[in-house]
């Protein structure tokens, strides 16, 4: 099951990465340094300030059934596996104006107490 799960994380990172590649390669390349804003209302809708010229207002998305299965084959033998799909779509917003998504993954750092985040965007 845990195996299932790595696997299926694995896959969502790299359908971002590739979808990130393509965006990429048709624009210009610029490096920025986004600033990530919480709204204090409980909706969950955060702004990603990536630069002058791109805000996104991002939306919490749902894209899962609340449950789902995954069926495969493991040596020869079916197998189902049960998902649930609030656990894969905790850290994923969308805005719908830029036609933009990506996943907000959180890490406390051990120095100085500061909270950094990341993306995969697209």
């Amino acid at each position: 099951m845990e195996k299932m799960r790595r696997n299926l994380m694995w896959a969502w990172q790299l359908l971002f990465a590739l979808l990130r590649l393509t965006a990429s390669q048709a624009s210009e390349h610029t490096i920025v340094f986004p600033r990530l804003l919480e709204n204090r209302a409980a909706n969950g809708q955060k702004t990603l300030v990536v630069n002058d010229h791109i805000t996104l207002q991002l939306t919490p998305s749902s894209v899962f059934a609340e449950e789902f299965t995954v069926d495969t084959v493991e040596e020869g033998s079916p197998v189902k596996y049960y998902f649930q799909g609030e656990e894969y779509e905790r850290n994923l917003y969308h805005d719908r104006h830029h036609k933009a998504s990506l996943t907000i993954k959180y890490r406390q750092r051990h120095s100085g107490g500061r909270t950094d985040w990341k993306t995969f965007t697209h």
